[in-house]
């Protein structure tokens, strides 16, 4: 049995949100331990990737985000709020993130980071009706996964929304 500290067991039949949840568990909820990330290996990878590619939960999409990537990422963030704008909820978010442009100084959390659009499809979702949550929830991963389509690499990204 492995130590919490440890990170881990990656089946190749978890879902990105077991994977998520796993990954809370062992890092005791702190965004900053990517350890588990490091001892993983590319075995690993390769199946959080394939586990990025059918996953329909959007907020386990965005933690994961956070997780591998740096917190701020603003062109990432404005590019993934602008592709969800089309569920209500998420376009007031991409409305308060075209009103906070970087070099602005405001008051508050960042609206550039994975972590704030996470909580934000999270209650967003909870707030939803339970028979249009999963039809939502898959629109929402399926928009996230037009922006990144590979976890590891966000460079492609925003790019193809021109």
């Amino acid at each position: 049995m492995r130590s919490r500290r440890q990170g881990p067991e990656l089946n190749a039949m978890d879902s990105l949100t077991e994977i998520v949840e796993q990954w809370r568990l062992a890092a005791d909820g702190d965004l900053r331990n990517r350890a588990f990330l490091e001892d993983a290996g590319e075995a690993a990878r390769e199946r959080m990737t394939a586990a990025w590619a059918v996953s329909d939960d959007p907020f386990a999409m965005l933690l994961f985000l956070a997780v591998i990537h740096t917190p701020r990422n603003v062109p990432m963030c404005d590019a993934l709020g602008q592709r969800m704008s089309f569920y209500p909820p998420m376009r007031r978010v991409a409305e308060l993130q075209a009103q906070a442009r970087p070099g602005m100084n405001y008051n508050g959390t960042s609206r550039f980071t994975f972590i704030y659009l996470a909580q934000r499809v999270r209650q967003s979702l909870r707030e939803t009706p339970p028979h249009e949550r999963v039809t939502v929830a898959a629109s929402l991963a399926a928009a996230i996964r037009e922006v990144v389509p590979d976890p590891y690499t966000l460079d492609s990204g925003p790019e193809r929304l021109e």
